[in-house]
């Protein structure tokens, strides 16, 4: 490798700082490329995140860097990723630092990198990843437990945490199988931390220093808060102070403070790790425990189907198709030679029998067509919550699709949304069980949003998924005093149905089909 290489890949892992240990570098040409992988490789929920740095070290040539893994490596008879991949653009003396991010279902199978240059695949040595991959024999004892198990949790230490809580609040699940590998200390200062909350997503808690809070970038801080309102349980150690608004939850104890976020929690902890008690303790273990609940027992594909059907009738006409295969065997058999025969043409069965052929595969798609159309079908139901002051909104909920032939675009969904395909899957159990899902390759790119470009949904064959999505958005719903009363602006970007709203007397604001952009009066409810 020439010194100009070595010069370069040595800026690149000092871009990359501490975390160069998680970080594998190779040099294309005048591209230098690091990437670096999750910090804990068993998780059980979640995306797990990559952070991709492409250096263009010419000073005249832009060039489009696609960096694909795993390189090499197949599973047969299992659902999983085949390809994870980013493609971008950087112009001369540019460096970019980008995320790709794994979901833990289905798995990912295979090794090494693979880097394409300008269209051009690039012959460079094998370099290894340390992939993530859902956890397997993280069940531990849980006394007093009918069953006897419990999953393991895994939380991320930030650098500057005192050593002293990752102990103490290890010992909240009492796990004979607790360790370092499944609470990771960040190696990367909070002021580099992710500003994507699907960084954070396959931590069941994430613990940080106050002052490394309050030195935080804006946008991770926001990341942060966005992960805790998604689900998650984010703690702070030290004197910090909350947003204004936020007040402490009922089960907030001396020293403890806890503030319920949307879907999840925000502890405070304003004490020393050896005034920590029992009594703390068993707060913060039932809600660390709690963010892992929803992903646990995931339903087949045929259950979900059963409990949120996408379409009705997803079956195969067994009868129609084995009455189909009857006919078309004796016309293109016995009737075809009989007729051919008496007309004295069986030369004819050159023709008629491709003719036949034809006309019954013709025949089966045009009832498949007519019966079920060329588009898919989408259903999706979700709860969302907005939060007018910070103007960020948290969803969850579930979407399914279906199509009569494979979307030659795959799906498509913004870096905001996590996934969860269903697939009978037990990600906490399993690691490469392949239980009731389809076996085949997929592939996900994150070069435009999150596109899940193959393998995803087969023909006829319905995809469901779980979805969690934190976004800020500009939509609101604007409430105004007017003398005695309250009126409504409708900023949603979507007719309202029925609305309510409760004062600070605890009056309650109704309001009906209240179309985009309108403004009506509200009417006083019952109390």
């Amino acid at each position: 490798m020439t010194s100009r290489n070595l010069a370069g890949l040595a800026l690149v892992l000092v871009l990359l700082g501490a975390a160069a240990a998680h970080a594998q570098s190779t040099s294309v040409g005048d591209v230098d490329i690091a990437l670096e992988t999750p910090l804990s490789a068993e998780v059980t929920h979640g995306y797990s995140e990559y952070v991709l740095t492409v250096k263009n070290r010419s000073s005249e040539k832009p060039h489009t860097v696609t960096v694909q893994f795993p390189r090499y490596g197949s599973a047969s008879g299992i659902m999983h990723i085949a390809s994870l991949s980013r493609t971008v653009r950087v112009e001369p003396g540019e460096t970019k630092v980008l995320n790709l991010f794994q979901p833990m279902q289905p798995i990912m199978v295979g090794e090494g990198v693979e880097v394409i240059l300008d269209g051009r695949k690039q012959d460079i040595p094998s370099v290894p990843i340390r992939r993530a991959y859902r956890g397997a024999y993280t069940y531990s004892r849980m006394p007093g437990s009918s069953s006897g198990l419990m999953p393991t949790t895994v939380q991320l230490y930030s650098p500057k945490v005192d050593l002293r809580w990752n102990n103490i609040i290890g010992t909240i699940l009492q796990s004979a199988t607790f360790s370092q590998q499944h609470n990771p200390r960040a190696t990367r200062p909070v002021e580099d931390w992710s500003p994507q909350w699907l960084a954070y997503s396959a931590y069941d808690g994430v613990v940080l220093d106050a002052q490394e809070m309050n030195r935080a970038r804006e946008a991770t801080r926001e990341a942060l808060f966005r992960y805790a309102e998604a689900g998650g349980v984010l703690i702070i150690v030290g004197d910090y102070k909350v947003p204004a608004g936020w007040k402490p939850a009922p089960e907030s104890l001396p020293g403890q403070e806890r503030y319920d976020r949307v879907f999840g929690r925000v502890f405070v902890i304003r004490m020393q790790p050896h005034q920590y008690t029992s009594k703390h303790h068993s707060i913060l273990h039932a809600d660390l425990r709690s963010t892992a609940r929803p992903f646990q027992n995931l339903p087949t594909v045929a259950d979900a189907q059963n409990s949120f059907k996408v379409v009705e009738d997803v079956g195969i006409p067994v009868r129609g198709l084995f009455t189909l295969m009857v006919v078309f065997a004796l016309v293109i058999g016995p009737l075809n030679f009989y007729f051919l025969g008496r007309a004295k043409k069986k030369i004819w069965m050159l023709w008629t029998i491709p003719a036949i052929s034809l006309v019954t595969c013709l025949t089966v798609m045009g009832y498949m067509f007519l019966s079920e159309g060329w588009s898919g079908h989408l259903r999706t139901e979700t709860l969302t919550v907005l939060d007018h002051s910070t103007r960020r909104a948290t969803t969850i909920g579930q979407t399914a699709f279906y199509s009569p032939v494979t979307p030659g675009d795959g799906l498509r969904f913004s870096m905001d949304t996590e996934l969860t395909i269903l697939i009978g899957e037990d990600p906490f159990r399993y690691r490469y069980s392949g239980r009731s899902s389809s076996g085949k390759p997929c592939a996900l790119d994150w070069s435009d949003g999150q596109h899940l470009s193959r393998g995803w949904v087969s023909a006829r064959v319905p995809a469901h998924f779980k979805v969690r999505k934190s976004q800020t958005v500009s939509e609101r719903a604007i409430l105004k005093k007017t003398g005695s009363g309250i009126t409504l602006t409708n900023a949603l970007r979507a007719p309202i149905v029925n609305f309510w709203f409760a004062d600070a007397d605890g009056q309650i604001w109704t309001a009906e089909s209240v179309p985009e952009g309108a403004t009506v009066p509200l009417r006083k409810g019952d109390r």
